[in-house]
């Protein structure tokens, strides 16, 4: 499995069994190299992620391996099944956990939405609290012990920088925007149809602004 710059396998090691990734081979060497050195960047990042409480993958590590007995640092992880939490991953449904029905089959408007979202709002106050800067393909959504939480995976291109107080709306929209984006991509489909007209009509980036900023107004509260 996998998208974009890896290939994901499913590896025994010793006697545990892994996902490990090698480079996609979709592009010319060049570019593949320089996607792979985004890559060699994942463990450190990630390791800082998840110093901050954040939900990221429990493994992350470079591992060496031979490639047409060519030396390769390939990269280890966790597989999804093995992790704490239930993982929906925007890019790799195929391998998303999808036990557990997100709304349950609750009665939604604005304000039990807001509630069912209260995890994912207080996970992006502590990004932005803590400077943790991604691009929208690393935010995705798990499952937590009941709770809806980000998860954070694919961080080699991550950056840490303190937010300036001037842009702290703007980015707090910009990652409440994805993070919703991300569970439209969580849903089943049973669960998108029994509330598409909610979805559709309130979390419509075209035609919910007040409610977007009702969202991102509770991020900034929690912003430390």
């Amino acid at each position: 499995g996998g998208g974009g710059s890896k290939s994901i396998y499913d590896v025994n090691i010793g006697d545990r069994r892994y996902a490990l990734a090698l480079p996609n081979v979709v592009d010319d060497g060049e570019t593949i190299r320089n996607k792979w050195m985004v890559v060699l960047r994942e463990p450190a990042n990630t390791e800082r992620v998840r110093s901050t409480g954040l939900p990221v993958n429990t493994v992350c590590e470079i591992f060496p391996v031979q490639v047409n007995e060519i030396p390769f640092p390939a990269l280890l992880m966790a597989r999804y099944q093995d992790l704490p939490y239930e993982v929906r991953d925007v890019k790799n449904p195929n391998t998303s956990i999808w036990n557990t029905s997100i709304l349950a089959g609750q009665p939604l408007d604005a304000q039990t939405f807001k509630n069912l979202f209260g995890g994912v709002l207080t996970d992006i106050s502590t990004m932005i609290g803590n400077g943790v800067q991604v691009m929208r393909d690393s935010i995705n959504l798990c499952i937590d012990r009941g709770q809806l939480r980000i998860f954070l995976n694919d961080l080699g291109s991550a950056a840490f920088e303190r937010v300036l107080p001037r842009n702290l709306p703007y980015v707090a929209k910009i990652y409440t925007g994805w993070a919703v984006g991300a569970l439209l991509n969580a849903l089943h489909e049973t669960e998108y149809q029994a509330y598409k007209r909610f979805l559709e009509i309130q979390l419509d980036p075209d035609t919910a602004e007040s409610f977007y900023t009702i969202l991102s107004q509770e991020v900034l509260r929690n912003v430390g």
